[in-house]
């Protein structure tokens, strides 16, 4: 998790922008368009974490086979 909140604050505005087109959508009153924005945001999150977990278990598949 801090990973992510790392990895979020080096793409600095990038990721704020992307929360802005996210609330802007949900704002709208367009219930579509906060749809499809709000599964993107959850496919997006769920990408980094899968990301994180793959580096996590490579890192610890390093470490056990140097035991």
């Amino acid at each position: 998790m801090l990973k992510n909140a790392r990895r979020g604050w080096m793409r600095g505005r990038a990721k704020q922008s992307h929360h802005e087109e996210l609330a802007r959508a949900i704002l709208s009153g367009d219930i579509s368009r906060a749809c499809l924005e709000m599964e993107h945001h959850i496919a997006m999150g769920l990408e980094n974490e899968l990301s994180s977990l793959q580096e996590a278990v490579a890192r610890t598949a390093t470490v056990s086979s140097h035991d």
